[in-house]
Formats: structure tokens, sequence, C-alpha cells
């Protein structure tokens, strides 16, 4: 009986959404289709993508790389076959110098990012309540192309998962005749029976100083292996040399390369088993055969977790403007050390508990699969909402890990790198009862 008054007055809280009009007949038909897809092939020697029933037919990747190279001309034909649709005017008139598009599409493994992509902004139109925006502004500025894929494979996912989705909830469903100014709401309504939950997908990126360590690593190594040539060697970077070569996202190329010269002047006068002290850092010869090593990066993990803290704290004030339990979907495109960062995430769900995390259901942590996505879930003080959804689409692989597949299942049972070696629940005494239970 608790139950059924619980069901019947969340059905009150919902907005009134036409479950079966045409449109939520053809986005169900959609689902059910791309779940039924055959296994996709991802063999190196099958040079073609596979047909996608958004997409048509798809040309075969060296393809794609010519078009890229000739002209800006080979962008629009490569968005025309995605369905994309971006307007000749805007991408003829667009510096695409640097863009992470071409790099998407020239690659095998992010053109998927792409696919996912334009499978959402395909199904916009098919939502109910959708006001018509431009995402294609977004989508080829540099700095903004990356969140926009973000936001729209955020709800790629839910919409994989089975939820009834409405962009932009609260500006959306909002009464317009007292509105006057939009109200900063969550990315997405997500619907399940009776339960509503507001969705924010942020996407969030390196910190300068991570960037400046990072351009002197790639430098370092580069240089190391040009002067090394027929020598294998282990380099364990000293931080302080690192911290006085870099300064936010700059590095000093003049003293990277005056370090990495005296290391291996070191490294040419030692033996092998034996390790030699620099200002760049130790250096081990290595074995023939197992290649030169640099590393590992120093990383500021205090400051990143509290600049990710701030996104959070940002984003659940926006969520507890719908009113429902709010979900944020961490996106690991631009940074994907955040995918260990789960233990840190719920260590600031429970510090918050009383106070800007209170409205949380979970924060999900999101990475690639390429395609579909393998989810960390960091369970919040209103995990019980989400749980009670029944949610389906989640899998779980031999590994251990939560995956969601976007086009058909995966020939892999688990396509993550061995290193990626992720939880399915984080941030509750009981994460081993309810990952049974599902």
């Amino acid at each position: 009986m608790r139950a059924m008054q619980r069901a019947s007055v969340g059905r009150a809280r919902l907005p009134r959404i036409r479950t079966w009009s045409g449109s939520q007949v053809v986005l169900e038909d959609r689902r059910r289709a791309w779940r039924r897809m055959p296994d996709y092939r991802m063999a190196e020697s099958t040079p073609e993508i596979w047909y996608m029933p958004f997409a048509g037919n798809w040309r075969d990747p060296r393809r794609w790389r010519n078009e890229m190279r000739r002209s800006p001309r080979g962008v629009v034909n490569a968005l025309e076959g995605l369905g994309l649709g971006l307007p000749d005017k805007i991408v003829f008139g667009t510096n695409w110098t640097g863009h992470q598009m071409l790099a998407d599409l020239s690659a095998r493994r992010e053109r998927w990012r792409i696919i996912e992509t334009g499978a959402m902004l395909s199904l916009l139109p098919l939502l109910e309540h959708y006001v018509p925006e431009d995402y294609a502004s977004r989508l080829i500025r540099p700095d903004k192309y990356l969140e926009a894929c973000a936001e729209l494979r955020g709800g790629f996912l839910f919409y994989l998962l089975g939820f009834r989705l409405v962009r932009d909830p609260v500006n959306t469903l909002r009464d317009r005749k007292t509105a006057k100014t939009p109200v900063k709401g969550p990315d997405w309504g997500a619907y399940q029976g009776s339960h509503a939950f507001g969705v924010e997908v942020i996407c969030p990126d390196e910190s300068d100083d991570a960037l400046g360590r990072l351009k002197f690593f790639n430098h370092s190594t580069i240089v190391a292996m040009g002067l090394l040539r027929g020598r294998n060697v282990k380099i364990s970077v000293n931080p302080a040399a690192v911290r006085e070569a870099t300064n936010r996202d700059w590095f000093s190329a003049k003293q990277a390369d005056k370090l990495v010269l005296d290391a291996a002047i070191a490294a040419l006068g030692a033996h092998v088993d034996s390790a030699v002290s620099t200002e760049l850092g130790t250096i081990e010869i290595a074995k023939p055969g197992s290649g030169t090593m640099i590393g590992p990066i120093p990383v500021d993990e205090d400051r990143e977790l509290e600049r990710l803290r701030g996104q959070l704290v940002v984003k659940a004030g926006q969520l507890g403007e719908f009113g429902e339990p709010g979900i944020i979907v961490v996106d690991s495109s631009q940074d994907s050390a955040v995918m260990r960062r789960c233990c840190a995430v719920a260590a600031m769900i429970e510090e918050g508990r009383d106070s800007w995390a209170s409205n949380l259901a979970c924060v999900m942590l999101v990475t690639s699969t390429w395609p579909g996505f393998a989810i960390t879930i960091v369970m919040g003080p209103r995990y019980d909402a989400f749980e009670a959804a029944s949610v389906r689409g989640l899998r779980v692989c031999g590994r251990g890990h939560f995956h969601v597949d976007a086009f058909g299942r995966s020939p892999q049972d688990c396509p993550l790198d061995r290193y990626d070696n992720f939880p399915t629940f984080c941030g509750a005494k009981d994460v081993a009862r309810r990952g049974r239970r599902r």
C-alpha cells in the first residue's frame, strides 16, 4: 500500500508527457532496433564502418582522411555523412586547424564519439516538448566541441538506459506566461515510470598546470628517444625538475632539452641494470626490447580535486531547480584521471550530505568504450530513488565493470584497457549488497 501511495505521489509530481505519442513510438522502435543490431565488427582487418540506422552507408577510413586533408569541403562531406547537417556557410567560415572534430573523424576509435553525438542529434526532434536549439554553433567551436558532445552523449546514455528524456526541463516545462528569464537547470529531465531525475553533464578538463607538465613530458620523451637511439632506459622524473621547467600551461623547451641532454649523456655511459641520478631524475638502463620510458607525470591531486568539487557543487545547485533527485554525469573525455577519483568524489558527497549534495541520487563517472560507455556509480543521499527506478540496459562484464552498449553487444566482453580497473559502485557501506541485487 505504501509503495502504491509513493507511486501515486510521484505521478502527481511529473509533468504531463504523452507516453505513446507518435514520436515516442519512433523513439522506442529505434531503441529496440539499435539493441537488436548484430555484433559490430571492430577487427583491424575490416576497413569499413558498418551501416548505422541513422547515418546511412559509411566510407572506408582512408577516404575520410583524404577528404579531411584536401579542403574544408571534406569536413562538410563527412558531417553530411554523419547526419549532423551543419550549414556550409558556417563550416567554410571556420578555421578547423587543431579542431578536435578532425581528429575524431580521422581516428577509428574516436569516430564513435561523433557517431553517438549524431545519434542523439537525430533523436532530439522526436523528444516530447523539444524546443529547437543551435548545437551547430557549439560543435564548430574548438573550446566548446567536447562539452557539447559530452552533453549530447550524456542524453544518449540515459536514452540507452531506457529513460524518457526532456531537454532543459526547467525552462521547457515551466509556465512561460509568468516566466521572464531562463533559469539554469539540469541539461536533461529523465523519466522512468513514476520516477523523475534531473541530469546534469560536465566534462572537466585538466588544469593549466597539468597541461604544462604534459607538454613538458611529451617534448622530453621525443628528445630522449632521438638522443638514445638503440639504448632503452627508464627515467623516473624528479617532480622538482618539472616544477622548475613549467609555469601553468607553459614549459621551457630550452630547459627541458638541457635536462634530457644531461640525462642522455649519463645514460650512455652507464651499464645495464645500473641506476644513475641526474637533475632530471633517476635513470635505469633497461633490457633490450623494453623501450624507453619516462614518467610518472607528477599531478597536484589536491588542486585537481578542488577544481572538480567546485564544478560538482555548482551543478548540484542547478539540479536543485528541478525539484527531483539529481544525477551528475562526469564525462572523462578531457581528463581520463577522473575515473580514478571515484573514492574522492564519494568523500566529497559524504561531506556535503547535509548541504549541497543532499538532493543527489548519484554521480556517474563515464568513460567511452568506442562505442558505448563504462560507468562507475558514486552513490548519493537519494540513491534509493535511482535504484527503485529499475534501470535497464546496464551490463556487468567479467572484470566487474558496468557497461552500456550503444549499437549492439560488443564482441569483446570488456573493451577497456587492462589498466582501467574501475569499480561498479562507490560511496556506501552496502556496495556489495547493492551490486548483487542488480
